[in-house]
């Protein structure tokens, strides 16, 4: 399936358990093609990490979007969710279990070992300064460099507003990825609506040539072995 927008549902933007997971269950109901959301508790203790996870997938379990867990893909794959992320220093040698993953990187380096890995797709940042982090945005100039050496999909984070996504796509991004532009929405579902509708009209008027629609229109390339 195409991943072109990624909503990164961070326990640490909420101040409850129960606020998090209804913004989370809220935006799992939403029927919208290639939204794909990552349930992440990394601020979390360890035990509190394995309980949220629990009762996100409870919550997530009949939802029409793929629901993926950050970090463990054991974890991921005995709670039921539809596949894992690995943050860049958990990037494994080689995936075990079936359903989607992705992968967090922020070099070249990093992309290579999740396409060895097998991961579905790759986020790259941060772009933009980010409002989630205070840290400084690598650039357009970036992503677009390493778009252009991707052998999965690349999506696009750090202070991707929807005014910002046309920029992503143009540079070789096949779509982008949101923390803070939905979760502190006064409405995130209309804010996912918002990155949908940018995303659709960069993806129609994008002539074909330029790299991002080449990640749309065709297959996963293998990786080189001397790119190992």
């Amino acid at each position: 399936m195409i991943i072109d927008l990624y909503v990164i549902v961070e326990r640490g933007m909420f101040d409850s358990d129960a606020k998090w997971l209804s913004v989370l269950q809220g935006l799992a109901g939403l029927e919208v093609p290639g939204l794909a959301l990552q349930v992440r508790t990394r601020q979390c203790p360890g035990a509190d990490h394995e309980r949220l996870a629990r009762d996100a997938a409870a919550c997530t379990r009949e939802s029409p979007v793929p629901v993926l867990l950050n970090g463990s893909e054991q974890l991921a794959t005995s709670l039921g969710f539809a596949g894992v992320h690995w943050p860049e220093a958990d990037i494994p040698a080689q995936r075990c279990k079936g359903g989607l993953a992705g992968a967090s990187v922020h070099s070249l380096h990093a992309l290579r070992r999740a396409e060895v890995a097998a991961a579905d797709f790759a986020v790259f940042g941060t772009v933009f300064a980010a409002g989630s982090k205070p840290v400084d945005g690598v650039g357009v100039s970036a992503l677009r460099a390493l778009a252009s050496a991707a052998a999965i999909p690349l999506l696009a984070i750090g202070g991707v507003t929807p005014e910002r996504v046309r920029a992503c796509l143009v540079a070789g991004a096949s779509g982008v990825a949101a923390v803070t532009g939905v979760l502190h929405a006064r409405d995130p579902a209309a804010a996912v609506a918002a990155y949908v509708t940018a995303l659709r009209d960069a993806q129609s008027s994008i002539p074909p040539h330029l790299p991002s629609a080449e990640h749309h229109r065709s297959p996963r390339k293998e990786s080189q072995d001397g790119d190992h």
